[in-house]
């Protein structure tokens, strides 16, 4: 097991199969609702035009089990550790002038940033 899966397990598929299982009826009376709290940290904006647009266009559709997919897509998600690593320049810069925290880098992040955006997608379908 890779950093890629147990990141999208943990942040993106643990969540989402939990939110099924409730939205199923079996966890909630009639009228309950998933309520999804998270940080801007899964803004779609913040990924490349090409999979921010690959992205908004399952959720038009509300295609859950396509937004499954880009999780386990690892080539259809290429242009994210460029991306990343652009990122974590500009963040770099603006930590500087600001002395705020970093964002975390390193193997993880792109995946990371990833699977935020797809829980967010994902709670907007379902």
């Amino acid at each position: 097991e890779d950093v890629w899966e147990r990141v999208m397990q943990t942040n993106f598929l643990g969540p989402v199969f939990m939110m099924k299982m409730a939205l199923d009826g079996s966890f909630f009376v009639p009228g309950g609702h998933v309520v999804n709290v998270s940080s801007g940290y899964g803004m779609l904006d913040k990924l490349p035009p090409d999979l921010r647009d690959r992205i908004e266009t399952l959720v038009r559709n509300k295609d859950l089990d396509g937004i499954l997919q880009v999780s386990s897509d690892r080539e259809g998600c290429s242009s994210l550790p460029a991306f990343a690593e652009e990122m974590a320049r500009a963040n770099r810069e603006e930590n500087q002038r600001s002395g705020g925290p970093l964002i975390p880098q390193g193997n993880g992040f792109p995946v990371h940033k990833l699977s935020k955006c797809l829980l967010n997608a994902a709670t907007r379908v379902m």
